[in-house]
């Protein structure tokens, strides 16, 4: 038997930084960077698809592999980075093109201009090796063209003087596939020429437009090594993607081989606690604490990575990132520093909203105080000072004017901001004349403009985004009328390296982290033992932290081992690390309102692949689980209807929603018994009509 998980509101745990840090070093290692700089190639690498021969041919190509030399954790570890040797071959098609020689540098110093100089000429144009003989075109893409030539080098004994036992990689970069038999062939026996030298093939694809070309994957999938499998980084059909679908994909891939293959790393023991300076130390990724705040404000947060490498992300409009919530709150609900004023230079203390709090601006890094017990800010001295009629006239405005969000927050104590007249302190706010839904928030310098958050208006009377109906069609995001996942995991990567979701409707991989635990990877499917406690298995997906679950469903596929018991409910979905878990087919609101559905798993399916699905349609619950043939179809398992206060029904009613999660989303794991078997699937829909995917 089987339960999904649930969403329920808790606090995510902060993880302690332990007594240990990770070193990492390259090994004596070549890489080698085969590209396709063919005219489809050309195509897919130019931001707008441009052909013409100017500075912005290959941009996205060239931007990328620039992400390579200048990779955070390759820089921090520069010092091994002397035994790696890059070296760049590129190609096209056509017999009579010379095929541009590969360049061998030691460590990272030289990789820029080596770049540009495989993929431009001196003035930025396409180098005139490359093109056919009537330098008109840059021909076809014949991945054998680039793969013999690396074979030459290693013959011709370029590679001899290398230390034995070197790391041998080929990143091939290719838009497409020959599709004749002999430039197949070729290819693949090259490659094998290659894998037997010690190489390992790690293929790319720029994109591939299968509907507006004929191209055939078949060959890189055959020259790739068949453990490491062929990245197709996007396939957008007959629309062209944009230059932010195309650059991150490509970027990420490159990151993906530096940490998961180039870089060697090991965990020691260490008697000096680790360095703080990086926002990113003391994240646990096992407990879905990965995002911090920005220590340049609170207009964003940083998204941090395994390798403690960062992105920095913005919040909404009107919102700012909350770090007890680990989420972006509405504007004037929480306290942030003022925008624009602390800077690198920058070494004194601000006002903050409320007179008795202030802002701590130390070089960059700002950090939020209150004065103790009954003291005021006072501005000028930028001190506390006791709590006197002058002092707080002075700080604070009269008794009779008080910001809303300070008699909330201390009382009736409280600073004058009148939301009509701007005053010329670090974070007053004012109205915009004619936008109910937007304000002015005066940063330290000038008046900024911003947009409240979805679904709210500007208050004039308490100086805040609240709820407003005037604003709701304006802000409200609509739902995709098309229910396809926009969060899908196939467990399909490299079990060595990091497990990738991709937005369906976008063909976009979603730059999240998810975390194995102890969960084993086999490449196809996620494998759980059905262990408990500090060794449980469970697939944690922080990206669901903080998830406004609005009309949603979702769909796992998954099998149980044949050594399940009888008459046993096992947890497939649920919330981790929250303290308390409940299940997703047991949904609650707000008001303890329950509703659960179960089914029972009979031997003869038991070993069977079952798929599971719950929707959520205006509070409206719908589910089913179905046994899956080999076409594919499924057929409906013996289901007990939904369970609600008792009483059965197809669709039950979950009166206020599914509330929101502060912790992350875990696969093997809830509050029965830990999952025995493995999972091959899970989506997440968000739609105008989720019940179609049941």
């Amino acid at each position: 038997m089987h339960s999904l998980a649930a969403f329920v509101l808790a606090a995510l745990m902060v993880g302690q930084v332990r007594p240990q840090q990770e070193v990492c070093a390259v090994d004596n290692a070549n890489v080698y960077f085969v590209l396709d700089l063919s005219e489809t190639a050309r195509r897919e690498s130019t931001t707008g698809g441009n052909f013409q021969r100017d500075m912005t041919d290959y941009d996205l190509l060239r931007d990328s592999l620039r992400s390579f030399a200048e990779n955070s954790r390759l820089t921090r570890y520069r010092a091994s980075t002397a035994n790696l040797r890059v070296g760049f071959i590129s190609y096209t098609g056509f017999e009579n093109v010379t095929r541009v020689q590969a360049t061998v540098t030691g460590g990272l110093d030289s990789l820029n201009s080596m770049i540009t100089n495989v993929i431009d000429d001196t003035n930025g144009n396409i180098p005139d090796r490359i093109l056919t003989k009537d330098g008109t075109e840059t021909g076809g893409s014949w991945t054998y063209n680039g793969l013999e030539k690396l074979v030459e080098e290693i013959q011709s004994g370029a590679l001899n003087s290398f230390p034995s036992g070197a790391d041998n990689w080929v990143f091939l970069i290719s838009a497409q596939g020959s599709f004749r038999s002999t430039r197949q062939d070729r290819a693949r026996a090259a490659a094998n020429v290659l894998k037997a030298a010690g190489f390992r093939i790690f293929v790319t694809g720029l994109v591939m437009d299968n509907d507006e070309f004929n191209i055939d994957v078949e060959e890189l999938g055959d020259v790739s090594t068949s453990s490491n499998t062929t990245i197709l980084i996007s396939s957008y059909g007959p629309t062209r993607p944009s230059t932010d679908q195309v650059r991150p994909t490509l970027r990420e891939a490159l990151r993906d081989f530096v940490s998961n293959w180039l870089l060697k790393c090991r965990t020691v023991a260490t008697t000096t606690p680790i360095p703080t300076d990086n926002p990113c130390t003391g994240c646990d990724f096992s407990t879905g604490k990965y995002l911090v705040p920005d220590p340049a404000g609170c207009a964003g947060f940083l998204l941090c990575h395994p390798d403690l490498t960062y992105t920095r992300m913005d919040c909404g409009d009107g919102t700012l990132y909350d770090a007890d919530l680990m989420t972006c709150s509405q504007q004037n609900k929480y306290n942030c520093p003022a925008w624009g004023t602390c800077t690198g230079t920058t070494q004194r203390k601000l006002p903050a909203r409320c007179c008795r709090q202030y802002y701590d601006c130390d070089r960059g890094v700002v950090t939020f105080r209150r004065c103790p017990g009954d003291q005021i800010f006072d501005q000028s001295s930028e001190q506390c000072v006791p709590n006197t009629p002058s002092s707080f006239a002075t700080n604070c405005g009269s008794e009779d004017e008080y910001n809303i969000a300070c008699r909330i927050n201390i009382g009736s104590q409280g600073r004058l901001l009148n939301c009509s007249r701007g005053q010329g302190i670090a974070d007053l706010y004012r109205n915009v004349e004619n936008e109910p839904c937007m304000f002015e928030q005066f940063n330290g310098e000038q008046w900024v403009q911003h947009r409240c958050a979805e679904g709210t208006g500007w208050d004039t009377s308490k100086c805040i985004c609240d709820h407003n109906s005037a604003c709701l069609t304006q802000q409200r995001t609509p739902f995709s009328s098309t229910c396809r996942s926009r969060f899908h995991v196939g467990f399909n990567d490299n079990p060595a390296a990091q497990v990738r979701a991709i937005d369906d409707e976008t063909n976009e991989r979603l730059n999240v982290w998810i975390a194995k635990k102890e969960t084993r990877f086999t490449g196809t499917t996620a494998r759980f033992a059905g262990n408990r406690g500090r060794e449980a298995d469970v697939v944690s997906i922080p990206y669901f932290n903080n998830r406004d679950w609005r009309n949603f469903a979702v769909t796992i596929r998954f099998r149980l081992a044949s050594n399940a018991a009888v008459g046993t409910f096992y947890d497939i979905l649920s919330n981790d690390n929250c303290g308390q878990v409940r299940v997703i087919f047991d949904v609650r609101n707000s008001n303890d309102d329950i509703v659960s559905m179960q089914a029972d798993v009979t031997k003869d399916s038991q070993d069977q692949w079952l798929e599971v699905t719950l929707a959520v349609q205006d509070n409206q619950v719908r589910g089913n689980v179905k046994v899956l043939r080999a076409d594919g179809s499924g057929a409906p398992l013996n289901t007990v209807p939904l369970r609600q206060q008792g009483t059965n029904a197809e669709i039950a009613t979950l009166a206020g929603g599914v509330g929101r999660v502060h912790c992350a989303l875990g696969i093997g794991q809830g509050r029965e018994n830990a999952m025995v078997g493995e999972v091959d699937d899970f989506k997440y829909y968000e739609c105008d009509n989720p019940f179609s995917v049941v």
